[in-house]
Order: C-alpha cells, then sequence, then structure tokens
C-alpha cells in the first residue's frame, strides 16, 4: 500500500483510514473521513480535515491459520 495525498485525491466517505498528520508528534493514526461535509474526524469526533495530509486503506487483517 502507498500513501495517497489528500491534494490528490480523497477517500470514499463513512470508513476507517491510515492517515498522516502535520502537527505535533503524531505522524499516523487511524481517523474516519465521515460526509456531510466531507471531513476528516479523531475517535473523539475532532475535525482535523486541515492537518491530514495523506491517507492509505486499512490493510486487510490477518488470515486465521
Amino acid at each position: 500500500m502507498e500513501w495517497i495525498s489528500v491534494k490528490d485525491r480523497l477517500p470514499d466517505i463513512d470508513n476507517e483510514y491510515i492517515v498522516s498528520l502535520d502537527f505535533l508528534e503524531v505522524k499516523s493514526t487511524t481517523m474516519n473521513f465521515m460526509s456531510m461535509p466531507s471531513k476528516w474526524y479523531t475517535m473523539s469526533s475532532i475535525d482535523v480535515s486541515k492537518r491530514v495530509t495523506h491517507w492509505m486503506p486499512l490493510p486487510k487483517p490477518p488470515k486465521k491459520q
């Protein structure tokens, strides 16, 4: 998987993604991209849309053995 710039495109709505942020010491975390309006929200419902620089889909879960 490769990082996708928010300048290039935005993800599908109402789903979770790994994102890279441009503030504090946080480099990546999991967030929701929600509709109406299309914005990035933390799990605490904080809008950080202006701080997300890149995103990628979550990887597939490990296979059971």
